[in-house]
């Protein structure tokens, strides 16, 4: 069996196995189940035979590297905030005004509300980043390995997203199917900008960063009224059809600049 293939059975037959569990145990005890979910992909990686000392476990203090961090660090939030204009735009009878939005932006940035969010998203990195990504582009070459990385990535989560409504819940339009569409396409985008960060900083730390502040940044669904839940797989957050579009751009240009310098080093 192929390191490959032992990381993909051990990562979704353990993950359904504990999404089941959750599901079954109740409220409190499946959001621990996704917790240690996060750990999956570091511990498949570990019995599939990669190499997790050789990641990047360090950072080069360097002009590149304070500028890659600082991408980490805001981007996340900056597609949030685009993919929410996005949605409204097209949505506008969905927003209503609401108080204290920047305070929440900077609680969601400060340094020590990201430690548990980056101890967590460690456990998804060195799997997704570290082994899978690398493996797959040593394969399929760089555009094919990023398209079944995402892929990959997304439909992971389909265990809580059918079992228990993750992520979109499960009025929306279209559902559950639309849904195991939408969750990869964002997944694909994120996905090549988190890779980017690995391959120009050499560390893990900063695909880490990027995908933990994914998770805390503020949603914009701060700004949205409760008039129509069907519409959540459209956003505002950047995970919905909507949404999404600033970071599929973002992913775009990542991949389009990458070819261009591939080819003149060809």
């Amino acid at each position: 069996m192929t390191k490959l293939r032992k990381y993909l059975l051990i990562t979704f037959i353990f993950t359904t196995i504990l999404a089941i569990f959750g599901v079954s145990a109740g409220e409190g005890i499946f959001d621990f189940a996704l917790a240690i979910c996060m750990y999956i992909p570091m511990t498949a990686a570990f019995f599939a035979g990669a190499d997790i000392p050789e990641m990047g476990w360090g950072m080069r203090l360097e002009r590149k590297s304070v500028l890659l961090l600082l991408i980490a660090w805001l981007l996340p939030t900056a597609m949030e905030l685009m993919g929410g204009i996005a949605y409204f735009l097209v949505f506008p009878e969905d927003f209503v005004f609401s108080d204290g939005f920047l305070h929440e932006i900077s609680q969601s940035l400060a340094p020590y509300n990201l430690i548990v969010p980056c101890i967590l998203a460690l456990g998804e990195e060195v799997g997704w980043r570290g082994f899978l990504y690398p493996e797959l582009k040593q394969r399929y070459g760089r555009i094919k390995g990023l398209l079944l990385g995402g892929a990959i990535w997304g439909s992971w989560h389909f265990p809580a997203m059918l079992l228990a409504g993750y992520e979109y819940g499960r009025e929306y339009i279209g559902a559950p199917l639309l849904g195991l569409f939408a969750f990869p396409l964002f997944c694909t985008a994120a996905g090549i900008i988190a890779d980017f960060l690995y391959e120009k900083s050499e560390s893990i730390w900063l695909p880490t960063l990027f995908h933990a502040c994914i998770n805390a940044s503020v949603g914009m669904w701060f700004f949205r009224n409760d008039l129509h839940p069907e519409r959540s797989i459209f956003g505002p957050s950047n995970i919905g059809l909507l949404g999404v579009i600033p970071t599929l751009l973002i992913a775009a240009a990542i991949l389009y600049c990458e070819m261009k310098n591939d080819a003149v080093t060809e």
